[in-house]
């Protein structure tokens, strides 16, 4: 019995052998599915994590659709939305969706595996306040210092109006008296061109709403020592300057507002703040703002770590501030450096000072029309600069169009001479044709020589153009397909996730 039983176990074992060698010779079946290539699935979404922390093996799943945000970014791998803002990244490479930014950031990457990566919020709106802050902070700025200023003394009298230059001459002066003697040419230069870009916006009003008495000549001089002094110290100083000064202000709103609650699913303030920011964003592109983000996922590596993160959170901050101040008053310049030009010219050659007039009486204050510096009766059109060019450049018109009406009398016999000259020569154009026949066929094999060899090169080309066509067809065709995919994954620590 003992040997039996030996037997009978030695024979299951032979089976199971043999099973276990006819299950290793089958071939692999095809999978039934499979993913497309570089596929990167986010550990923290679709893979279970095992006890020693390492992905644990389990089906690939669907790639989650990515909700629609509401940014104007995109990933510079890709070009998809961007999803992770990275503060470590060069620049240009700062924007990317959660699969280029497993690829960038893998673990076994140790340079870039601990990068401090920013989720961009949804929501990219701002409070209320901050808004309004950022869209009437400029036009009521320059409200007031209109309202503060008016028509300065000596101005009808000639005198250069130059205030800041004043400014830097007393300065100059209380220092030390002798050395504002040595700069004193410097100043008259530069007193010049300021003079010139008060006048444009002040002639606005005296030559062409008081009264009607401005010309061409004066607007082209004025214009010109103005656009100096536009290119100079507005463009290159003012701008600078009152750049940080709103940068600083408005980064001060931003962080005081940011415990206030959020109007945003307010039904009446909802949509006048869209408006607000749609027409900020005429200044600015929305593509060129900082995103607002989320702090990072990955924990501090050590106090120097937290420190240097936050202090640079808050600097990146000021710096949009600063951009976007700059962008807002480089357009604020170069308006206010246009619109005196546009309304003296509608008023010169458009006769539509009666309307600015009307709109002057509600707007202009009222040291502007009752100034003591100047007497607008006294204000009249300058006889030389003015009246005496005018009427050259009149002149000059008429003489203008007094030829052209006078080349237009003689046109219709010229036009007839021309046409009959034309047609006389195309009435012995078939003689000519004949002659070319008779050369042609005397000469056929030099002709069809000639034609084979212009032929070829255009033959090859356009054969090469299409096979290179019929090659891009079939790798279109195979890159298409559902086959030849080779998966990848990526392993990435604290994917900086909205949810």
């Amino acid at each position: 019995m003992p040997k039996k039983d030996a037997e009978k176990k030695k024979e299951q074992s032979q089976r199971d052998k043999a099973a276990a060698s006819e299950t290793k010779a089958q071939p692999p079946q095809p999978p039934t599915q499979t993913l497309p290539e570089k596929t990167i699935v986010p550990a923290a979404e679709t893979k279970e994590t095992s006890a020693a922390g390492a992905p644990a093996p389990s089906a690939a799943k669907a790639e989650k659709k990515e909700e629609p945000g509401d940014w104007w970014w995109k990933c510079w791998r890709c070009g998809k939305k961007a999803k992770v803002f990275c503060v470590d990244g060069k620049k240009g490479e700062e924007y990317l969706c959660h699969r280029c930014c497993a690829f960038e950031h893998e673990y076994d990457f140790k340079k870039v595996r601990f990068n401090s990566l920013e989720a961009i919020n949804p929501k990219q709106t701002t409070s209320i306040i901050l808004a309004l802050v950022d869209a009437f902070v400029l036009p009521v700025t320059i409200w007031y210092l209109i309202r503060q200023t008016g028509i300065p003394e000596g101005y009808n009298d000639g005198v250069d109006v130059c205030p800041l230059i004043d400014q830097g001459r007393s300065l100059v002066f209380s220092i030390d008296a002798g050395l504002s003697l040595y700069t004193k040419h410097y100043f008259m230069s530069a007193c010049n061109i300021e003079d010139g870009y008060v006048r444009l916006w002040i002639d606005v009003f005296v030559r062409n709403i008081a009264t009607n008495t401005d010309s061409l000549f004066l607007l082209a001089v004025t214009a010109f020592r103005a656009q100096l002094y536009h290119k100079i110290v507005i463009r290159m100083v003012f701008v600078p300057i009152a750049m940080i000064f709103q940068a600083i202000f408005l980064a001060l709103v931003y962080f005081l507002t940011l415990g206030l609650p959020n109007l945003e699913d307010n039904k009446f303030v909802a949509p006048f703040q869209r408006k607000l920011t749609k027409w900020v964003d005429q200044v600015q592109a929305p593509s060129k703002r900082l995103p607002n983000t989320l702090t990072r996922s990955r924990p501090s590596m050590q106090y120097k770590d937290f420190f240097s993160y936050n202090y640079g959170r808050i600097t990146r901050q000021f710096r949009w501030f600063k951009q976007s101040a700059g962008n807002r008053l480089e357009a604020l310049s170069q308006v206010a450096f246009r619109i005196p030009i546009c309304i003296r010219l509608c008023c010169m050659m458009l006769q539509m000072g009666w309307i600015f007039a009307a709109i002057a009486k509600i707007v202009v204050p009222d040291q502007f029309w009752n100034s003591p510096n100047i007497n607008f009766a006294q204000v009249s059109k300058d006889t030389y600069s003015g009246l005496l060019l005018e009427s050259i450049g009149k002149w000059a018109m008429h003489f203008v169009f007094r030829q052209a009406s006078t080349v237009a009398a003689y046109t219709p016999p010229i036009v007839i001479r021309t046409v009959t000259f034309i047609t006389r020569d195309i009435l012995g154009l078939p003689g000519m044709f004949i002659t070319a026949r008779d050369i042609l066929l005397e000469n056929y094999v030099a002709v069809l020589c000639v034609v084979i060899v212009l032929a070829i090169p255009w033959a090859a080309r356009r054969r090469l153009k299409q096979y290179e066509a019929s090659q891009l067809r079939n790798f279109n065709e195979q890159a298409a397909d559902k086959f030849n995919f080779t998966t990848y994954e990526a392993r990435m620590k604290w994917m900086p996730l909205v949810n």
